[in-house]
């Protein structure tokens, strides 16, 4: 091992002299050593903290990021035993992040409270409900949707969490009797696969009240497809078409009523009905 304070000449003095030397320079490197490990220590922490930051701002870690205090999975973990989510590809996540952060800017924290977390998905089901788009789940207060190459992720969102705020918002026994003044014949349960498809405008159903074959399965269905035309900004248009029937007209008016309590002020979009 070499040695940088060991003496050449041979001579007793100056082997002292090095000796004294070679204690105090030892001393004092034990002393910064010390500090240099305090220092190390103490600033760990905030340079873990920075490193995370720095991954999560370059999307480093994608698969759980926080969005206003909701998290936002990407890996299809941690869904409910009765839920089938694939991991949501990549290239989608982009579209599908712009849409969550549109969603989330509409309500106030009070909403935002009842959501805990969504999951995002590329293939999404329920045992024999393969078609389905979004699902949410109680127990949990999350939201699975599947995002692809058909841009609804938007419309998903507000459609399932309108049923976390119907949970949330108590008893609808009274909000609900008026929303059915305003449905021509009785909910039926057995909708029909082929209708999900069938998204064109149909002036028939406008005039029983119903936006969607969809909307006529049940009170529950009627208010969510409402509730996410009326929030998702790309359907104003035909939000607006719609409310030429006064059914319409007057459950877009109830929906408005309803996310009053859940919204940030001027979310919902003013519409002058003629």
């Amino acid at each position: 091992m070499d040695n940088v304070f060991a003496s050449t000449d041979g001579a007793v003095t100056e082997r002292i002299s090095h000796a004294k030397r070679g204690f105090v320079t030892e001393a004092m490197m034990r002393w910064l050593w010390a500090i240099v490990a305090i220092l190390v220590c103490v600033s760990l922490p905030i340079r873990v903290e920075a490193q995370s930051a720095v991954a999560t701002r370059h999307g480093t870690e994608p698969n759980s990021h926080d969005v206003a205090g909701i998290e936002v999975i990407s890996d299809a973990s941690r869904v409910p035993s009765w839920v089938q989510c694939t991991a949501v590809k990549r290239r989608h996540l982009p579209r599908a992040h712009a849409a969550l952060y549109q969603f989330v800017s509409k309500y106030n924290a009070a909403a935002r409270s009842a959501l805990r977390r969504v999951v995002l998905c590329d293939r999404l089901g329920t045992g024999d409900n393969q078609w389905i788009r979004g699902v949410y789940d109680v127990e949990s207060a999350s939201i699975m949707v599947e995002v692809d190459d058909f841009d609804d992720t938007l419309y998903v969102l507000h459609h399932e969490f309108s049923s976390l705020l119907m949970l949330a918002s108590g008893d609808m026994s009274a909000f609900r009797a008026l929303w059915r003044r305003h449905s021509q014949g009785v909910y039926n349960a057995g909708f029909q696969l082929a209708a999900r498809q069938d998204w064109k405008p149909n002036p028939e159903l406008y005039r029983r009240g119903f936006l969607h074959a969809y909307s006529a399965t049940s009170f529950e269905n009627d208010l969510n497809v409402m509730v996410a035309f009326v929030m998702s900004d790309y359907l104003q248009s035909r939000l607006h078409a719609a409310s030429r029937f006064a059914a319409i007209r007057a459950k877009v008016e109830l929906a408005e009523d309803f996310l009053k309590r859940w919204t940030r002020p001027l979310n919902v979009a003013e519409r002058k009905v003629d």
